[in-house]
């Protein structure tokens, strides 16, 4: 069978595989834009093409508009191809307006979701300023000790002397006074004194009014009072005051609490004493607990044994010196049973034993007069 020949031009089918060398060498044969265009038409069909599965396939707002009825939009913004107005009713919403990512109008974009951060505002603080207070404990000396057949029947009864220990309160211009063996009749004189309030005052029971508690009403008012139990003589129990006062001027507010304690005048009351000194070691702990300072005044009827006995097993302190926490320094000699304590957060700046000729015409102890700060505090005030 003869032979065919094909033509120079004519189509040879490729053997199997692929022949590089000739795709290669037919590259090369080809214009050089179309080669330099060739990978850059690629490119921007594989964008046209990603963006298109972005966006769902979504069609574009003017194709839907114009089949819709709404007739050709135009693709200059600002420019209006109708003439009509729109009409009163109608408003427009930045919804209806297209985003910036190219949605269509209406079309909400997705929220962003993240921690949720709740800003609340910061409580409102009321400053209280420091305050210095005078303070004082007097022992009165019962009307009873000066009548006839009295051990000091040689003084003055006792309302001509509770004039006087008033005029000493006032010499020393003391705020606030702890008073013990504060009989009935004493009680009535400073009664009269409108610029004086007292507690427990001038009840039927003298041994309640015996240890009460004075303050002047223009610089205190009293926040609350109450009594707690002390032992007193063969260990009756004694009501005896804690009030809570606030300095009006300042806001300040702190605690006093009063006591006498029993001496050995019906034999030996160490016993007693003992356990007052337990139960005001409780109350001073107790008080502590409400962030405010607390005064003792007092005449104890002892001197190191209570000093220690308070100041080790509390946070409170002595208006004359000595030391504080659990080792024991007593304040220096003369020391008398009468004292002044304060919480760690007071502190005195004066202090003084007045034994003079004023005093001793009035009563048989010297009185006990201390200066303390109180400091500044900060309270949120409730909204």
């Amino acid at each position: 069978m003869p032979r065919v020949r094909r033509p120079p031009n004519a189509f040879r089918p490729e053997p199997l595989g692929v022949d590089w060398r000739g795709t290669l060498s037919r590259v090369r044969k080809l214009p050089d834009w179309v080669v330099i265009l060739a990978p850059a038409a690629l490119i921007t069909a594989l964008v046209v093409l990603l963006g298109y599965l972005m966006v769902g396939g979504e069609e574009p707002a003017e194709n839907a508009a114009s089949r819709a009825g709404g007739g050709p939009v135009s693709s200059q913004p600002g420019v209006d191809l109708t003439d009509e107005p729109l009409p009163e009713d109608v408003t427009t919403s930045p919804a209806a307006e297209p985003s910036a990512a190219g949605q269509s109008p209406g079309t909400s974009m997705p929220k962003l979701t993240g921690p949720q951060i709740t800003l609340r505002p910061k409580p409102k603080v009321k400053v209280i300023e420091s305050t210095t207070i005078t303070i004082s404990s007097f022992n009165v000396l019962g009307h009873s000790h000066t009548e006839k057949g009295g051990h000091k029947a040689r003084l003055a009864p006792g309302p001509t002397r509770m004039a006087d220990a008033i005029r000493i309160l006032d010499s020393h211009q003391v705020g606030v006074v702890g008073l013990q063996e504060l009989q009935t009749p004493q009680m009535q004189v400073l009664a009269r004194h409108a610029n004086w309030s007292v507690y427990p005052g001038g009840g039927v029971d003298q041994r309640l009014t015996a240890n009460s508690i004075a303050w002047r009403n223009a610089e205190y008012e009293a926040i609350s009072t109450e009594t707690t139990p002390i032992p007193y003589f063969a260990g009756e129990i004694r009501q005896m005051p804690v009030v809570l006062l606030e300095h009006k001027a300042s806001g300040q507010r702190f605690y006093v609490a009063n006591f006498h304690n029993p001496a050995n005048a019906h034999g030996d009351a160490s016993r007693w004493r003992a356990e007052a000194l337990r139960r005001q070691i409780a109350l001073a702990n107790t008080l502590a607990e409400n962030e405010l300072p607390i005064f003792f005044t007092g005449d104890m009827n002892d001197r190191e044994g209570y000093f220690c006995g308070l100041t080790t097993s509390t946070a409170m302190k002595a208006a004359n010196g000595g030391s504080t926490g659990t080792g024991c320094q007593p304040p220096p000699k003369p020391m008398p049973v009468d004292w002044i304590f304060g919480s760690d957060e007071v502190t005195f700046t004066g202090y003084v034993a007045d034994r003079s000729p004023a005093v001793a015409r009035t009563t048989d102890h010297p009185v006990v007069v201390a200066q303390a700060v109180l400091p500044e505090r900060r309270e949120k005030v409730k909204p």
